[in-house]
């Protein structure tokens, strides 16, 4: 039990202050509609023979709380909004970071570093419950209370190669294709409630239900990245990709219950019991995105996102970015980006540095929090050198 909640807290504290949502495996840090073309492993190329790079990111938000709740005291007003934010839906809260190194040689890489995953959910029955109380013979359902975390290590290799002959036939200037594939090792960890409860006059409970988590601290796994970047002409480009194509898997998990038993009517405890398998499945994302140079030193993005989550959860994200780089030396970019599983609006700004063999980048979202709270936030810094 003691390690059960040492693991479930250390990934949560991971998520909650490492945790840029869709930033794959580029080298450098960019806005979302900007990053998910510029993370296409069909670019996997260096600016010249060799670069190494470093970046750190992370990304939290929910679909219903503003940051500015997370710190004052709710009254029922607050906690109403809340409730109607959520809508006919459950409470969702998603996070995901990356601290990672890469080498690039041409159009080969290697990487190595560190990953964090997560999409927990609480029904709106057990939110109501949590932050109003009990009503008197009303039914709270339990169905929709799951989530999945993970942490772990993420090392592999990249390469991208043009394809002559895809571009005859596609009649474009270059096609690319390319790929990203590691080896994971790390923590997983899932839960799920089911069931009802009721409450009557005599203060008596009745009903069932049960909350499930199963863990595992060493785990394995692989993943795989594929994606096409197709150059049409000097001002329009676009690409696809499928990301996260894998899963981490223990044959040492453990799992402990807590459930109500409504014939003897009290709760129950199953502590610390081994499980034969445990496979946490990566979100996958599939990827449409373009590029296209509107202006000399303006440059439009646009991207279409679908990341599933093996609870059944889905995420639908629309970007699009605006780079402006007059100054060559100091590219400047902004965008927006609507999330179906957050039912918002976000705005993000970027700001990079060029100097001789050094790139800088810096990212932030939600532009919201600054001014009248966000229901994410976002911050992301890259480095890298080419020589």
């Amino acid at each position: 039990m003691k390690k059960m909640k040492m693991l479930i807290s250390g990934l949560m504290i991971i998520l909650l202050t490492f945790t840029f949502a869709n930033v794959e495996a580029s080298s450098n840090i960019n806005i979302e509609g900007m990053e998910v073309f510029k993370s296409n492993p069909a670019l996997n190329t260096t600016d010249k023979n060799y670069e190494i790079s470093f970046k750190g990111y992370g990304f939290i938000g929910n679909n219903a709380i503003k940051s500015e709740y997370l710190n004052q005291y709710l009254n029922e007003s607050k906690k109403e909004e809340i409730l109607s934010n959520v809508g006919n839906d459950d409470l969702a809260i998603i996070g995901n970071g990356v601290q990672s190194i890469e080498f690039g040689y041409k159009n080969y890489g290697v990487f190595y570093g560190l990953e964090e995953n997560g999409l927990a959910t609480l029904s709106k029955d057990a939110l109501e419950l949590m932050s109003i109380g009990n009503e008197i013979g009303r039914e709270y359902i339990f169905e929709g209370t799951k989530g999945e975390l993970a942490a772990y290590t993420k090392g592999g290799i990249s390469y991208s190669n043009s394809s002559s002959k895809l571009a005859d036939r596609m009649d474009s200037n270059k096609v690319l294709l390319g790929f990203n594939f590691g080896l994971l090792s790390g923590a997983i960890a899932k839960y799920n409630g089911i069931g009802s409860i009721t409450t009557n006059y005599q203060d008596t409970i009745t009903g069932s239900g049960s909350v499930k988590a199963e863990y595992a601290e060493e785990g394995s796994g692989y993943v795989l990245d594929l994606g096409i970047n197709t150059i049409k002409n000097e001002k329009f480009s676009w690409g696809a990709s499928i990301s996260n194509i894998g899963s981490i898997s223990s044959d040492s998990g453990r799992f402990y219950e807590y459930e109500y038993d409504p014939d003897a009517q009290e709760f129950k405890e199953t502590k610390d019991q081994p499980l034969d398998k445990l496979v946490y499945s990566l979100p996958t994302k599939i990827n449409v995105n373009t590029k296209y140079h509107w202006k000399k030193n303006t440059i439009l993005y646009n991207s279409y996102t679908i990341t599933s989550y093996s609870s059944g959860y889905q995420d639908h994200r629309i970007s699009g970015a605006l780079e402006y780089n007059k100054l060559t030396y100091l590219p400047l970019s902004i965008g927006t980006t609507y999330s179906t599983l957050q039912n918002d609006f976000t705005f993000s700004a970027g700001v990079g540095l060029k100097y001789k063999y050094l790139k800088l980048d810096v990212v932030f979202s939600d532009l919201k929090y600054i001014f009248d709270g966000s229901r994410s936030i976002a911050l992301g810094v890259s480095t890298s050198f080419s020589f």
